[in-house]
C-alpha cells in the first residue's frame, strides 16, 4: 500500500511538469532521462502494484481496470490542462505618457536587454500607477518589477495582461491580445 501511496503522490506531482515538457522542452534531451523516464516507470507502478494486491480478491479486476484508468488519465491532465494555461513572470517596463493620455509601454527581460516588446493603452489608473511607483528619468517611469500574467494555449501566447506594479497592484488588470503585441516575445515563453 505504502508503494501504491508514493506512486501516486509521485506521479500527481510531476504530472505539471511533465506537461511543460511536451509543451515547452520537447528537444531537451537531458529532462527526457531524468524526467519523463521515472514519472512513466511510476505510472507503470500504479496498475502493477495494484494488480499485486488486489488480483485474488473478488472484485480485483474492477479494481485494477480502475487503476489502469487512473494512471493513463494522470498524464493526460499533464498535457490537458496546457491548453489554457496562466503563467506570471516579472519583467522591466518603460512608461511614456503623452499629453493625451496614451501610455506606451516598453517590457523587456531586464534593463540592458535587446528584446523588447510594446504596448499601449489609454489606462488612466495605469498611468497613475506608473507615476507612484516609477522612477522618473527623461520622460520615462521606470519600473523594475511589472507583474504580468500571460495565457498560453499550448505553445502559443493568447495574452498578456498587467497585474501589478512594485507592490501596487491595478484594480482593473489591463490584458492584450497576442496581435496586439508589437516585437520580440520570445523571453515571455515560460
Amino acid at each position: 500500500m505504502l508503494t501504491l501511496g508514493i506512486s501516486l503522490a509521485y506521479a500527481v506531482l510531476l504530472a505539471r511538469h511533465v506537461g511543460q515538457y511536451f509543451v515547452f522542452d520537447f528537444q531537451n534531451s537531458v529532462l527526457l532521462l531524468v524526467l519523463v523516464l521515472p514519472f512513466m516507470m511510476t505510472i507503470a507502478l500504479i496498475p502493477l502494484t495494484t494488480a499485486f494486491l488486489f488480483i485474488r480478491q473478488k472484485r480485483g479486476n474492477a479494481i485494477i481496470a480502475f487503476s489502469i484508468i487512473i494512471a493513463l488519465s494522470i498524464p493526460l491532465f499533464s498535457l490537458a490542462e496546457r491548453a489554457n494555461m496562466n503563467y506570471q513572470s516579472s519583467v522591466f517596463a518603460e512608461f511614456t505618457i503623452d499629453n493625451k493620455g496614451t501610455v506606451n509601454i516598453t517590457c523587456k527581460p531586464q534593463p540592458s536587454d535587446t528584446r523588447i516588446f510594446y504596448l499601449t493603452s489609454k489606462s488612466k489608473e495605469l498611468a497613475d500607477v506608473a507615476k507612484a511607483k516609477g522612477t522618473f528619468l527623461i520622460d520615462h517611469y521606470y519600473v523594475a518589477n511589472t507583474i504580468v500574467e500571460k495565457n498560453y494555449r499550448f505553445r502559443k501566447l493568447h495574452s498578456l495582461t498587467i497585474k501589478k506594479l512594485e507592490d501596487k497592484g491595478l484594480r482593473l488588470p489591463l490584458t492584450w491580445k497576442a496581435e496586439q503585441i508589437k516585437g520580440d516575445i520570445s523571453f515571455l515563453e515560460p
